[in-house]
């Protein structure tokens, strides 16, 4: 049964060589999406939370700070709105906020919803503008001069987007090796190549990311939610620009 932004998982994708195939746009085959978040949330009544660790001794509960996300899963494209814990300081005036893991900075769309808005963009060989959206639903939100702008608010945190979605697209093909899974090496495409960025090394970097996380997910059946969830337990539910 398919979905509004993608078919569903089925089993491993006959005849599909994610090593040669993941930088080929006439090859793409779009992820399915998932649940959308990845952070593990609470609920009270209708209200979705999330409360982290105390922040130390003297730290009490205060009260709830909300925030709404444009997030993707497998219905389509939607807003939600999490509430997060706000500690105080007993005696002091000073308070602390737990940010979700789906947060980037202070970005409108969730963390999967920005990297699948992205890799629409840089896989595509048209220009900001005239693109086509690799997941149909996306179009719903996030301008394309916001998505520019979410490049760069991304690019600081590229390595570490890279190591940690290689990781888990490793370890979960395992017995395989990485030389079976990408005979070939992740190279940008020349789509990527052809333009002019201000900074080079991490758009690379980034781009090869994203290859881990979509092209990834279609060749071993999972959805991308999971994918980059599994990568962001390996930092602490840090590896959004979040903390940045």
């Amino acid at each position: 049964m398919g979905s509004a932004l993608g078919p569903a998982a089925a089993g491993p994708k006959a005849g599909y060589r994610l090593g040669l195939d993941v930088f080929r746009p006439f090859r793409f085959l779009p992820p399915t999406v998932g649940a959308g978040l990845v952070g593990r949330y609470g609920r009270i009544g209708d209200v979705r939370t999330f409360e982290g660790p105390r922040p130390g001794p003297g730290w009490d509960r205060h009260d709830w700070r909300p925030r709404r996300l444009w997030i993707a899963h497998d219905r389509g494209v939607c807003r939600v709105e999490i509430h997060r814990r706000r500690w105080r300081l007993r005696g002091t005036t000073e308070t602390r906020l737990d940010r979700t893991p789906d947060e980037v900075g202070d970005l409108h769309g969730s963390l999967l919803f920005v990297v699948l808005k992205l890799w629409s963009w840089l896989r595509s060989d048209r220009g900001l503008h005239v693109y086509a959206e690799a997941l149909p639903a996306l179009d719903a939100a996030g301008a394309r001069r916001t998505v520019q702008r979410w490049l760069h608010r991304l690019l600081p945190d590229a390595a570490r987007l890279q190591g940690a979605l290689r990781t888990a697209v490793i370890e979960r093909s395992e017995p395989q090796p990485i030389e079976r899974l990408f005979p070939v090496g992740l190279s940008p495409p020349e789509a990527v190549r052809c333009r002019r960025w201000k900074n080079p090394d991490a758009t690379y970097r980034l781009v090869t990311g994203l290859a881990f996380l979509v092209e990834g997910a279609v060749a071993l059946s999972l959805t991308a939610t999971g994918l980059l969830a599994e990568a962001q337990q390996r930092f602490d539910g840090m590896l959004g620009t979040s903390r940045i």
